[in-house]
């Protein structure tokens, strides 16, 4: 299920407390509920954290054996402020709190949990049903066969040029429809015979309406539940997804409802106004090679910024010299779009499940820094992206060399930074000072390292489209990873339902396995669907869990 061997750091889905899996529990039963997901809660139930029981394996972890890692640390400005909109606030992951109130005497599903327990038999999902492919396939058209480039596997005579051309390939104005994937690999092949006859013509048209409850808090309704669902089976590559959903809880102090409020104003965001999929897919080959989004490109080839090595806490680093950089030399749209994607290309260096490296630092080296460096619109963006739409993924921020000029720079900045990324802020000064958080050997050799490579920028006349053609072994993956997500999420809605804690740990365990086979199913479509980038190039960027 996953490796022992790694200690994996508080809050992550592979060693959750008892506590901890309710606030999961809880809000996932919110979200799928919105999407209209037929989760057997009332609605009036879900506030209240007694409506949810913890799993055997889950218990078992007590406050004792995680305490010497706090998360009480792992706390975001707007987490700090405000009353809990929950039904009960909740003071950390390891300490006892006392319930504001608890659910009605006649609450349905406090009478489940009472009178169900007991006879709870468990039942593995070994097939979607019918009503979940009618909300994942059917009304959110998040399917393969729902896709532009579809072909039915029954045509054994399909034209495979016609998959080459470069229409499938993914750019910045694909159609977000022709985007609605996931992988999955198996290990035996013959587990990869699923045909469209198999998998999708077994559901007929829909029978049952679905109902979207956008209404299930307040400021859900203001959101397309089609784009919320296509950002939501689109927001995970090679992370786990319940990792993915609880970096929002921890981010919010373990607020069910401003959690869930982030990750919504976080799937808008890359849905509605940065692009981030589409832009990591696109890369920067088909921007350098056609000689357009210069101020990007610009960015790239400024050497300004690279990904190389790790810290003492294994965590990726992403090296940036400010004196290269030039508020004239790109607008800020395309800054911004090259912040974004070396983000996302950071998030290619993280680990799950085979590493504890799920956050990375960032080393700004200010030597030789003026104030025509000074980009300040860029670090405000960077700034809300870290806080807002990428939480619990800074390890740290080295600030190396800043000289006596920086301190105007900082006064203006500061306020923009969120207290949780401040905290996580360092200034260092010479190579003795480095050293305490990265060995000599990753360090460039300019800061005073052994680090002697030079990075290596431009794209090959190929990287326009990505590495493999769209074949059958394609559309075999794309068929994989509609039935994987079918049962991950048909899977959680029996986990949450769930009265009896052994049974639900069964149903927690499947969960870790079938997110790990999205994981892993991505990485065998990744080379289908991206266009090769920088640390593809170079060798750098080994996709794995």
């Amino acid at each position: 299920m996953f490796d022992k061997q790694v200690q994996y750091r508080p809050g992550r889905y592979q060693v959750l407390t008892g506590e901890q899996e309710i606030l999961l529990k809880q809000s996932l039963a919110y979200v799928f509920k919105y999407f209209g997901y037929d989760i057997d809660i009332d609605p009036e139930d879900l506030k209240y954290k007694e409506c949810f029981i913890a799993s055997t394996s889950t218990t078992q972890l007590d406050e004792s054996q995680l305490a010497p890692i706090s998360l009480a640390n792992m706390i975001t400005k707007a987490s700090t402020s405000g009353k809990s909109t929950t039904s009960s606030k909740r003071r950390g992951f390891f300490r006892k709190h006392i319930e504001e109130d608890s659910p009605p005497h006649d609450s349905r599903r406090m009478l489940q949990i009472q009178t169900q327990s007991s006879q709870e038999r468990y039942y593995p999902v070994i097939t979607p049903s019918q009503k979940f492919y009618e909300v994942f396939g059917q009304y959110y058209k998040s399917s393969y066969e729902y896709a532009d480039d579809y072909v039915d596997s029954d045509e054994e005579d399909y034209d495979n040029d016609s998959l080459y051309s470069t229409e499938s390939y993914v750019t910045a104005v694909t159609s977000l429809s022709a985007l609605e994937f996931t992988p999955t690999f198996i290990e035996d092949q013959q587990d990869l015979l699923i045909s469209k006859k198999t998998l999708y013509k077994p559901f007929s048209a829909s029978r049952n309406k679905v109902h979207p409850r956008t209404n299930i808090l307040p400021f859900l309704a203001k959101y397309n539940p089609r784009e919320m669902h296509l950002g939501l089976v689109r927001a995970c590559r090679t992370d786990l997804f319940d990792n993915m959903c609880l970096r929002y809880v921890r981010a919010r102090k373990l607020d069910v409802e401003k959690a869930i409020n982030m990750l919504f104003g976080t799937l808008n965001w890359r849905i509605n106004e940065m692009p981030a999929d589409l832009w990591v897919f696109e890369s920067d080959g088909p921007s350098y090679l056609n000689g357009i989004n210069k101020g990007f490109t610009t960015n790239l080839m400024a050497d300004e910024g690279w990904i190389k090595g790790r810290d003492k806490f294994n965590n990726p680093i992403f090296f940036f010299q400010a004196k290269k950089h030039f508020i004239t030399d790109s607008p800020i749209d395309q800054t911004k779009r090259w912040i974004i994607v070396m983000i996302e290309w950071l998030r290619m260096f993280l680990r799950d499940v085979s590493e504890l490296c799920d956050t990375f630092t960032v080393l700004f080296d200010k030597t030789g820094f003026s104030l025509k460096n000074a980009d300040y619109a860029a670090i405000k963006f960077l700034a809300t992206c870290l806080e807002a739409h990428y939480p619990e993924t800074l390890g740290f921020i080295l600030v190396h060399n800043a000289p006596r000029i920086f301190s105007i720079f900082w006064k203006i900045v500061r306020p923009w930074i969120d207290p949780f990324v401040a905290a996580k802020i360092n200034f260092t000064n010479s190579i003795e000072d480095l050293s305490k958080y990265i060995e000599p050997e990753f360090l460039p050799d300019y800061l005073g390292g052994e680090d002697k490579n030079k990075p290596y920028y431009p794209p090959e006349g190929f990287d326009d489209k990505p590495p493999k053609r769209k074949d059958a072994r394609y559309r075999q993956l794309r068929m994989e990873r509609d039935e994987i997500y079918l049962k991950f999420f048909e899977t959680t809605k029996r986990w949450i339902e769930s009265t009896n804690p052994a049974v639900s740990d069964r149903y927690y365990k499947d969960k870790l396995d079938l997110s790990i086979q999205l994981s892993k199913n991505y990485i065998a479509l990744d080379p289908y669907i991206r266009n090769r980038g920088i640390y593809d190039r170079d060798g750098s960027a080994n996709l794995t869990i």
